[in-house]
């Protein structure tokens, strides 16, 4: 399996719930690609503006296999504990854009 990654973030630190979240929202995905896609090539960027951060993680495995399961509702649920989003998008292999507000953490609810 070839990676491609490009990391554009200029803040020094995340939050740690955003950092851990980040860090389990890639192994889950490229274990999703290595158990059902088939693909051969993953792309993984990292940006951030001053307040979010944006993963995106694309492979060119089959997309006739993405069903919503145990791993995506995971995703989608660690996601919206952020306030983020996420946006699948099946075409030559699966993307994902997902969006994270930063400095919720602080806040009161």
């Amino acid at each position: 399996m070839n990676f491609e990654t490009q990391t554009f973030i200029e803040v020094t630190t995340l939050p740690p719930k955003v950092e851990s979240t980040v860090i389990m929202l890639c192994t889950e995905w490229i274990t999703n690609i290595l158990r059902h896609s088939k693909g051969d090539r993953v792309s993984i960027s990292i940006t951030n503006t001053s307040d979010s951060i944006e993963l995106n993680i694309g492979d060119n495995g089959k997309t006739s296999t993405l069903t919503p399961g145990n791993g995506i509702d995971g995703m989608k649920s660690r996601v919206a504990e952020h306030g983020g989003t996420i946006d699948i998008q099946q075409n030559g292999g699966v993307k994902l854009r997902i969006v994270i507000p930063l400095g919720l953490e602080e806040q009161t609810i």
